[in-house]
């Protein structure tokens, strides 16, 4: 596997159809959410969920089809390695 020398883009989750508050997210492949690249200058601004951590993330409120989710839009219940990686990436920009 390889690896980028800047973090310069990410992948952001997006409904593929209309989700309801409760819904837990089934996370890449599965029947929720889809990915889209955008720029990590706008995931790290508008906090949003990165595709990689929708798996088991529980909506907290109701999201339209093809809706960006947001960090704040979902529980997540992330060990702290996890959220560790996530600001180190943030703090790259």
């Amino acid at each position: 596997t390889g690896f980028t020398k800047n973090y310069n883009a990410d992948v952001a989750s997006v409904a593929k159809k209309d989700l309801n508050a409760g819904d837990i997210l089934d996370g890449e492949g599965g029947f929720f959410v889809r990915g889209k690249l955008i720029t990590s200058e706008k995931s790290k601004k508008e906090k949003i969920l990165p595709l990689g951590l929708s798996d088991k993330a529980i909506l907290k409120k109701n999201i339209n089809k093809d809706e960006i989710i947001k960090i704040e839009d979902v529980e997540l219940n992330l060990p702290q390695e996890v959220i560790k990686a996530r600001n180190y990436q943030y703090n790259l920009l």
